[in-house]
């Protein structure tokens, strides 16, 4: 995966399935770098379309999202950051959980 600036275009990142098999390459953006290394993404479909979701760390170890219909792109990267937020805190919910088991 390469290493763009926020809010940069990226032709890197692909979504795949768990047998590595590409499910979409499209025009992709970084929303957002969060310290943990996980990524605020928005994939740009035609049609007034995106893809927008969380995905852990840049080898894109697991990806989260929705897909908007009739939205702006402004529209799409403040939905991408909502779904990343709520994901983030879902993740740092089963860690401490995770952790406190051991």
């Amino acid at each position: 995966m390469c290493q763009s600036g926020i809010g940069e275009p990226v032709s890197k990142i692909q979504l795949a399935s768990w047998c590595g098999k590409t499910t979409l390459a499209s025009r992709c953006e970084v929303v957002e770098r969060f310290w943990s290394g996980t990524l605020a993404l928005m994939f740009r479909l035609p049609r007034g379309r995106f893809i927008v979701g969380y995905a852990l760390a840049d080898n894109g170890m697991l990806f989260r999202g929705e897909l908007l219909t009739n939205v702006d792109e402004d529209e799409a990267r403040r939905h991408a950051l909502m779904v990343s937020e709520c994901f983030a805190q879902l993740d740092a919910e089963d860690e401490e959980t995770f952790n406190a088991e051991e």
